[in-house]
């Protein structure tokens, strides 16, 4: 996905053993380990998979409970990063039988990525920053609107400073989660396996840097942090039904991600160039610091179901079939912050005291103290889906496969986003027509729905020349949901679905006795 929380779907599924784990703004990071494979599966695979599977889709197969004997490992390792710091991972599982037909898997991990970015008291000319000060052209009571940098202010009288920030390699992750599995077997034919996973991730710093003050360097004036926290409920349940194999999986997944940005060097460009600082002002009308940080929250949460019913595999005629539902819920928070004179880390921090020295009280949103931006929306996505697949064996070595996916979708966003009545006057953002529906909000500028229905076909043709060399041709399709762009009002303009049609011939293939692997496609 692109990260935009309310563009497409992700082109690329990706699943944790049979739960698709694939989110509206990025796929989370899983961290990989005590897995038995990783599938890759090219092109669109839009018939098994369907949404946000238009060009591929990644299958994480973890180690399941083993019901056989008692067992563990562990792995730690430390590392340094050059020109950085010091990391390292601690991980470790263990498979515990309960019984002849149950066990539990359980594993955890704990990791920390070194930094490797300086925040120092540097000078960039293009960022009116010397020696870690950065000064504002309307703050410092110039507002000709003139692309120079004021000269070097007083901090405190002109200009902020990055000193209580200054950090080497300060750009860190730390992850920590685990798993828990459970398998119980019922019978000769049936399995369950409930699954829970739960993951954090929580940076420092910030991930780019200022060529003009030096490599892996850069001035940032405030503490840069993301925390992402989730969790997953699995369900899986395998079984036979005469000679019809039957699977089911349901997943519940929760995840909350939290973000603080420091933002003066928007607010410096915008000021500079735009003369916006012009209206950035106190409750005594005087202009205030123009810089700004953002809040950032996002609170999701997803239920999935899939049934699938396979025919016998010994025949030269199979099937499958099966159905789909899912629904995932956003809600979308980003607040903009102009805390103005005596900030500190607490001053304005969600449940913290406004600062009566920030952004006035007439501009600010009403529902929100120094704030000057506010988005906070609920998206939702539902999709629905059916689909078949079938494998003829024409030949003992030819086989040709068909697939058909229906699906529907039905995609909504509501709630607000801009600046209050009064800066909208200044800014062109269309007015409310709903009371506040979101959270912190004065009201609600956006309410949206699109809805929509469509089919993904796929064609194979597979000959196995020898046992070890094999030529296929495809033709299959992939697609994405449409959905809403943020566009104010009850009526905004939907995005419509889109497709990939992927057209390939291509050949796998071993040689010296399985030593040397070609394969290709065109």
């Amino acid at each position: 996905g692109d990260g935009n929380h309310s563009g497409s779907q992700p082109s690329v599924g990706t699943y944790l053993d049979e739960q698709p784990v694939t989110t509206i703004d990025g796929t989370p990071e899983v961290h990989l380990y005590d897995i038995q494979r990783i599938e890759v599966l090219e092109g669109p695979q839009g018939t098994l998979y369907g949404a946000s599977s238009e060009a591929g889709t990644v299958r994480i197969i973890t180690n399941k409970p083993d019901t056989t004997k008692l067992y563990g490992g562990f792995s730690v390792d430390g590392n340094a990063v050059q020109s950085g710091g010091v990391g390292g991972s601690i991980e470790g599982f263990i498979n515990v039988p309960i019984s002849s037909n149950a066990a539990i898997r359980l594993v955890g991990w704990l990791q920390r990525d070194a930094g490797y970015i300086d925040n120092v008291a540097g000078t960039s000319a293009t960022g009116c920053i010397v020696n870690g000060v950065r000064t504002f052209p309307t703050w410092s009571g110039n507002t000709s609107q003139s692309p120079g940098c004021p000269p070097v202010g007083v901090v405190g009288a002109g200009a902020i400073t990055n000193a209580p920030w200054l950090k080497n390699n300060f750009n860190t992750v730390d992850t920590r989660g685990g798993r828990a599995m459970l398998k119980l077997d019922l019978g000769e034919n049936w399995s369950v396996t409930p699954t829970f996973m739960t993951q954090r991730v929580a940076t420092k710093g910030f991930f780019g840097y200022d060529p003009s003050m030096g490599d892996l360097q850069i001035a940032r004036f405030g503490p840069d942090s993301t925390r992402d926290n989730w969790h997953q409920l699995a369900l899986t349940v395998t079984g036979k039904m005469s000679d019809f194999d039957l699977v089911y999986s349901g997943g519940f997944m929760k995840r909350n991600s939290f973000t603080f940005a420091e933002y003066s060097d928007y607010s410096l460009f915008y000021d500079r160039l735009f003369g916006s600082g012009a209206y950035w002002t106190g409750n005594d009308g005087k202009p205030i610091m123009s810089q700004e940080f953002v809040r950032g929250g996002g609170f999701f949460e997803k239920w999935s179901h899939e049934l699938r019913v396979s025919t016998p595999q010994k025949y030269p005629v199979r099937a499958t079939v099966g159905g789909f539902i899912q629904r995932q819920l956003h809600n979308i928070y980003q607040q903009y912050t102009m805390p103005g004179y005596g900030w500190t880390n607490a001053v304005g921090d969600p449940g913290g005291p406004a600062n009566p020295n920030g952004f006035s009280d007439y501009y600010s949103i009403p529902t929100l103290p120094n704030t000057i931006w506010l988005t906070s929306e609920q998206r939702v996505d539902r999709d629905r889906a059916l689909f078949t697949q079938i494998d003829w064996d024409v030949l003992s070595n030819l086989t040709l496969t068909g697939g058909f996916r229906q699906y529907w979708f039905d995609n909504s966003l509501k709630g607000f986003f801009g600046y209050s009545r009064n800066f909208s006057s200044r800014t062109g953002v269309a007015t409310c027509f709903e009371p506040a529906f979101s959270l912190n909000t004065p009201c609600t500028n956006l309410d949206t729905a699109t809805s929509g229905h469509g089919n993904v076909p796929k064609l194979t043709a597979t000959w196995k020349v020898t046992p070890d060399k094999m030529l296929y041709a495809t033709w299959s399709k992939g697609f994405r949901p449409g959905g809403v762009n943020r566009i104010a009002g009850p009526n905004g303009k939907p995005y419509q679905p889109d497709s990939l049609k992927n057209y390939e011939i291509g050949w796998k293939t071993t040689w010296l006795d399985h030593r040397l692997r070609w394969n290709g496609a065109l």
